[in-house]
């Protein structure tokens, strides 16, 4: 019977591994006594029944049990085995049972021809006969035997034929046989397999062994010595009885590092095809050979820490190089080497809980030591939080302190919360040595010592200052390696690689915390600054005081740290005030600083994070050190009032200012000013036009403002990337804050200004004043000279209001409408359609313009049409569209007639009063000549209007027709050229477009008649 599937044997643990069926008669003291021996002396169990049963005896229940918790049987067919209705049962019995589960039964024929059993002949069929008698007209039982007799004698087996054959040759090959069967199933896990019955049955889950169907691969994912390699040796042999070939592939990423590739390969194919001879000069040998012997063939493969891609594509690239039911399991630390495989289903292994925690180290430390162990249990305790739960540290700790005293684990422990566990430590750093870029080292490095459960937001923008780079996408690296987590959007990581991190920095001077790049510990920090120790190895500090210490220093400790990147100060009162600051700072963080003033030699030009916030600062001159040309700076200081010398102002919750051609760089500046102390949660928000621009987290920073406080920011910081819709023409930038406090009376309390860096602006494209409404305004208005000390930052505020009230009115005068899925099918699938009919000269040629858009301005400038400009234009398409205002009776342009002529398709976007102006039906004459002799493509958008009126000229369309024609004299020829244009159009493909419907319709207006 071949292996299955069957769901009961996966994770069974067998009373027998064979289980001996036999007429004790014929067989007992020779045959079957031999082979009993054999296989009991390679360590097979083996059930044998001892006791002799008389010919009508029943079978005993505990001989059913036997069969049941056995993992094989043979059956042994002698001469009188038909004779004896105990063996007959016991043969149906084996036969439905292992049939049931699709176990393993196997036939010996000692002295017997096989088709005597098959078809009950000779003795097997005098045996059943005189059986028949006896049985007084039981047929049915008698009809089970000979199925199970011919059943039997179908299955694979041996043929023992006296004189012909060596008895103890026939016994060496049967137990051969069924030593290569039960030999494999049995791995070591663990001396003490604590915590992993849980934890097999969800990945066997995984597994679904049920299924045939297919070949699948399941993902063990996990931290270093959390346990990956114990459970996949769990999970294989309990489920290794369904499979026809096995292979656990242990330390592959060791290996691959030492002996290559192609060793790999030769050990795989060995244990799953008996393959000894075979010697691979290079991976790429190995792959077809692998795929030619194992594509029919259902086997479990197991892959044990890898850790590089190019291991699975030497060894597992594909499911389908192995036989159907195949299941093959990969354990690593890098859950995106099974992204790459598209392998979804992965189990994360999680640290132990803390039962089994407690067990699992009793079990390694307590195991000579009798008595009470109740004394322990604060130094267990300790134990298992210096471990973490992480059960390589359990099992490190126990068996190092197995059968110590109490006194004995605490010394011990008190060593180890100073220097690691050496082992626990290379095992951990192994994933961080994987790191392939000495950036991801860096960041991990920053992580480990200083954001371990610090908001991503904040970890994200802290990093962002200092390193210059963008951190998110090796925060994703060091997350698919199992080094950091995040969770409820906070970075957390491990206790145990937290401290492997902050070794690996302690490693660099474990002498001398100066001579380190990071500082963390207060002690370390103390040391550095009160015995001037520092180097310019130092590129990060951020210390927390405890309040009951002050540091004894003369205030130039910092003079030597001249790569000092990040000085934040939580908790510090120092002896002398500060008389250096390193120039190399990119953030600054003293909350509370304490001195009077900064020091006058301190002008840091990459300085972009800057929060002295609760300070008693005087700032002197106003100029280098916050300078803010460089981009994306976020400055808090202490004041009350923001400078009139800056370039707008309001007062009020939003203040607007318009701009073209691009975003200029503009800081904004804002203060509530209020006599309260405690902080205030603001909501902030950017619109462009209509839309409302994303927030990046930088400035989700300052949603917790406090009162009295000038807080300076880059638009850069505040908002993500963004492209004017309207590149040529003024674009709204209205900036609003809400308070969520109801203490706060925004528009009586808020102040807010725009500064722009004259260095990089044209300041003919950024304006104050609406430049449609207020025409004779100066886009640049020159209030007062900047100041040149902080003292005159204190001048009276000026309360102009007019942003507020202007942005107000833009609003009432540009509504714009709801387009998107308008637009969304114009550039979705314009450019896809065939052209039938094209001619050589529009494939071939070079366009100025992708599409031309001719348009009613007064009817869809600001809504329709500005929004299909806009998702043309993001999708790299070039639109041609007409940005002035002309006056009905104005004939159309040269530069629109060359600018139709050099255009590749056109969008006619007919609109209510379309036919109301010459320029458009001029503008659309020309269109429909150009286009219908060269047979390129042009589009009709109906917007809110009934096609039938522009095919045919009734309704709107008819009477402005007939209004331009008794207004201007319009002669019969032109009047007909314009008429025929609108039908050619209206009898193109195009959309339908019902404003208040989020629906537009793509139809053929030929079809509607």
């Amino acid at each position: 019977m071949a292996q299955g599937a069957g769901s009961s044997s996966v994770t069974r643990r067998w009373s027998y591994d064979v289980f001996l069926s036999f007429r004790g008669k014929d067989t007992r003291l020779n045959f079957v006594g031999h082979l009993y021996e054999s296989l009991r002396q390679i360590g097979i169990r083996t059930f044998i029944d001892d006791e002799s049963l008389d010919a009508g005896k029943q079978i005993r229940p505990s001989l059913f049990e036997a069969i049941k918790e056995s993992r094989i049987a043979i059956i042994i067919f002698s001469q009188n085995y038909a004779t004896s209705t105990f063996c007959l049962d016991e043969l149906v019995q084996i036969i439905e049972c292992f049939k049931e589960e699709s176990r393993l039964v196997y036939s010996v024929f000692y002295h017997v021809d096989p088709s005597d059993v098959r078809h009950q002949r000779g003795n097997y069929g005098q045996a059943l006969a005189d059986l028949q008698k006896r049985l007084e007209g039981n047929d049915e039982k008698l009809q089970k035997w000979r199925w199970a007799l011919s059943q039997a004698a179908d299955l694979s087996g041996w043929h023992f034929q006296p004189g012909i054959t060596k008895e103890q040759e026939h016994i060496k090959k049967i137990t051969r046989k069924v030593s290569a069967e039960i030999k494999p199933n049995h791995l070591n896990v663990a001396d003490y397999p604590v915590g992993l019955g849980l934890r097999v049955q969800e990945i066997i889950s995984l597994l679904n062994l049920s299924s045939n169907k297919e070949s699948e691969m399941v993902g063990i994912c996990g931290i270093g010595g959390i346990g990956k390699s114990t459970i996949a040796r769990a999970v294989y042999n309990s489920v290794a009885d369904n499979f026809d070939g096995l292979c656990f592939l242990s330390n592959v990423r060791e290996i691959s590092n030492k002996h290559g590739l192609p060793q790999l390969q030769e050990m795989l194919l060995y244990k799953l095809v008996g393959e000894k001879k075979l010697r691979l000069g290079d991976f790429n040998e190995g792959i077809p050979i692998i795929k030619n012997r194992l594509q029919n063939k259902k086997i479990l493969l197991i892959l044990d820490d890898v850790d590089e891609v190019e291991q699975l594509w030497a060894l597992a690239a594909s499911c389908e190089w192995f036989g159907l039911g195949s299941r093959i399991i990969i354990t690593t630390r890098d859950k995106q080497l099974l992204a790459s495989l598209g392998i979804q289903k992965i189990y994360y292994v999680e640290v132990l809980n803390a039962d089994d925690s407690l067990q699992l180290i009793e079990r390694h430390a307590f195991k000579n030591l009798t008595g009470d162990i109740d004394h322990y249990k604060d130094v267990l305790n300790r134990a298992i939080k210096y471990s973490g739960s992480l059960p390589l540290a359990l099992i490190m700790i126990g068996s190092h302190l197995c059968d110590k005293k109490a006194d004995d684990w605490t010394s011990a422990l008190n060593d180890y919360d100073g220097i690691r566990h050496e082992r626990v430590f290379e095992v951990l750093k192994v994933s961080y040595d994987a790191l392939s870029r000495e950036q991801h080292k860096e960041i991990f490095l920053d992580l480990a010592c200083f954001f371990n459960g610090e908001k991503l937001g904040d970890v994200i923008n802290m990093l962002m200052s200092f390193r210059g780079v963008d951190p998110t996408h090796a925060i994703s690296v060091l997350t698919d390696k199992s080094l950091i987590k995040i969770e409820k959007d906070r970075v957390t990581m491990h206790d145990l690689i937290e401290d492997m991190g902050k070794e690996i920095v302690r490693r660099q001077s474990p002498k001398e915390p100066g001579k380190r790049n990071r500082l963390w510990r207060y002690e370390d920090i103390l040391h550095v600054l009160q015995n001037n120790t520092g180097t310019d190895e130092i590129e990060v500090i951020i210390l927390d005081l405890p309040k009951d210490k002050e540091i004894q220093w003369n205030g130039k400790a910092f003079a030597k740290m001249k790569k000092l990147k990040v000085l934040v100060i939580k908790n510090a009162r120092f002896s002398k005030s500060i008389k250096y600051l390193p120039n190399s700072l990119c953030v600054l963080e003293w909350k509370g600083y304490p001195f009077k003033s900064l020091p006058s030699n301190f002008h840091p030009p990459a300085l972009v994070h800057l929060d002295l916030s609760n300070s008693c600062v005087v700032l002197q001159p106003f100029n280098k050190a916050f300078y803010f040309g460089n981009g994306k700076r976020n400055f808090v200081l202490p004041g009350k009032r923001i400078p009139q010398w800056l370039e707008y102002y309001s007062r009020g919750s939003s203040m607007s200012f318009w701009i073209r051609d691009k975003f200029p760089k503009v800081a904004l500046w804002f203060l509530v000013e209020n006599d309260q102390v405690y902080p205030y949660r603001c909501i902030f928000s950017v619109h462009i036009n209509d839309t409302k621009l994303d927030i990046s987290s930088e400035w989700l920073l300052l949603s917790t403002i406090v009162p009295n406080h000038i807080y300076i920011c880059d638009m850069e910081s505040i908002i993500k990337k963004v492209e004017l819709r309207h590149a040529d023409r003024w674009n709204q930038v209205k900036v609003s804050i809400k308070s969520n406090t109801r203490e706060v009376i925004m528009d009586k309390e808020i102040f807010m200004a725009v500064h722009a860096y004259r260095q990089q602006n044209d300041f003919e494209d950024i304006q104050f004043r609406d430049p449609r409404i207020y025409l004779g305004c100066n886009s640049w208005q020159k209030v007062q000279q900047s100041p040149q000390d902080w003292e005159e930052l204190e001048d009276e505020m000026n309360e102009d209001s007019n942003s507020t009230k202007v942005a107000d009115s833009i609003q009432k005068i540009t509504p714009y409408q709801e387009a998107e899925p308008m637009t969304t099918k114009l550039t979705g699938g314009t450019f896809d359609w065939p052209v039938q009919g094209a001619k050589t000269s529009s494939v071939a040629r070079l366009w100025t313009f992708d599409v031309y858009v001719s348009f009613r301005g007064a009817d869809t400038r600001f809504g329709f049409i500005a929004h299909l400009y806009e998702s043309l234009r993001q999708s790299g398409i070039r639109p041609f569209i007409d940005d002035k205002y002309l006056p009905a009776s104005e004939e159309i342009k040269p530069s629109l007639s060359k600018a139709i002529k050099e255009s590749r398709m056109a969008i006619i976007v007919f609109s209510k009063t379309y036919a109301a102006s010459t320029i458009c039906l001029d503008e659309l004459a020309q269109i429909i000549e150009y286009f219908k002799e060269e047979n390129r493509r042009v589009y009709s958008v109906f917007y809110d209007v009934d096609p039938s009126e522009v095919r045919h000229q009734t309704g709107r369309y008819g009477q402005d027709l007939a209004n331009l024609q008794n207004r201007l004299g319009i002669n019969d020829e032109r009047l007909q050229k314009w008429r025929r244009a609108l039908s050619q159009a209206a009898d193109l493909s195009g959309w339908r477009y019902q404003p208040g419907s989020r629906k537009s319709t793509i139809e053929n207006p030929m079809l509607e008649n």
